[in-house]
């Protein structure tokens, strides 16, 4: 094995800086397509910062279910991709950084085809594109390694698949995962706690600062370069 390291998540759309915080900790990052979708979780839905409130916009899904897997949920037929380009360009025309990220979202709705998953994928690779993130995505439905595996032993066989010596998770697994039973395998767990540094919100008209938006909130309102430094201010554990 070598000193890669994997990373696995949900796909999720337009997801919150912490979530790219992890990507910028892999080498590798697997989309975890093929287990349930999670209702009212974050892979058809997000926030925005509208008149400083918080507002979620959600893609509308035909078999929306925890008894589906996330790459068998089929966007609804009634979703309108100009409703929400609307909205995103209406809260953002006067931000710092509207005419350079807008392009970049617009094309992701635009191209959004019939599965959420696909979808929610595609949001993170060209938003890291944007981002001039290093690193190489795959979706687990692509890869051999079965299903049927327990929890922490079909991760282990993930990153044991790239050749990787280190996966790293999100600190929440720390209830799901002991990093003895990785060790035991050859792998070292690590835990990643994300930081949501602040930032200048044109749309937080009292100056309150609204933490966890979708990074869409953070692509209008920060320049590439200064994002890239937010991504490194996170801790492993």
């Amino acid at each position: 094995m070598d000193e890669k390291t994997v990373a696995v998540m949900q796909p999720y759309l337009f997801p919150y800086l912490g979530y790219f915080q992890l990507i910028q900790e892999a080498d590798v990052f697997v989309f975890y397509d093929d287990v349930d979708f999670i209702t009212r979780g974050w892979i058809n839905r997000n926030r925005i910062l509208i008149n400083d409130e918080e507002n979620i916009f959600t893609i509308p899904c035909s078999n929306a279910s925890q008894n589906e897997k996330i790459k068998d949920v089929l966007i609804g037929g009634h979703w309108r991709p100009d409703k929400l380009l609307k909205k995103v360009r209406l809260t953002y025309s006067n931000a710092d950084q509207f005419d350079a990220a807008f392009p970049t979202v617009k094309t992701i709705i635009e191209e959004a085809g019939d599965q959420i998953s696909v979808f929610a994928e595609d949001s993170v690779r060209q938003v890291a594109e944007y981002l001039n993130l290093d690193v190489n995505f795959y979706r687990s439905s692509d890869l051999p390694v079965d299903q049927s595996f327990g929890r922490a032993e079909r991760l282990i066989e993930l990153t044991k698949h790239f050749g990787a010596s280190t996966y790293v998770n999100m600190e929440g697994g720390k209830d799901l995962y002991d990093k003895s039973t990785f060790a035991d395998q050859g792998i070292t767990l690590h835990f990643l706690s994300p930081n949501l540094p602040e930032y200048e919100q044109y749309t937080a008209e009292d100056g309150t600062f609204h933490s966890g938006l979708s990074i869409i909130d953070v692509m209008m309102n920060v320049e590439p370069p200064k994002i890239r430094e937010m991504l490194d201010t996170y801790q492993l554990q």
